[in-house]
């Protein structure tokens, strides 16, 4: 008889989590690409299994719990996993607002030194 939470995740499971699993795996990988893995579990405060089963697309029963997105964008030096999580409608929209502050913030200083001049 096949195991009936198996089962049950199996028919709740949608196609798109399928996917958003897989991008976060891959998204996790290209983050620890260049980084000593044992480090940044121990600096996350979990163990290298942890961490790799995390990162492991075929692992389906390793999630990567929210509580741990800070401290592993910390010890990464990246916020690639938060802008993941914020979706493509959300991001789009807080790259926008990077864009405009960063053209905002050039024509700030180009006044500022008009001024001293």
């Amino acid at each position: 008889m096949a195991n009936l939470a198996a089962i049950i995740e199996t028919s709740t499971q949608s196609p798109t989590a399928v996917s958003h699993r897989t991008d976060l795996c891959e998204l996790l990988k290209r983050e620890l690409r260049h980084k000593d893995r044992r480090e940044v579990a121990s600096s996350m405060g979990v163990s290298i299994h942890v961490l790799n089963g995390w990162v492991a697309e075929g692992r389906r029963q390793s999630r990567f719990p929210a509580e741990c997105v800070d401290s592993f964008c910390r010890t990464v030096g990246s916020d690639a996993l938060r802008i993941f999580l914020l979706g493509p409608e959300l991001a789009s929209q807080l790259r926008l607002g990077q864009s405009l502050l960063a053209a905002s913030n050039t024509r700030g200083v180009l006044r500022f030194r008009r001024r001293r001049q």
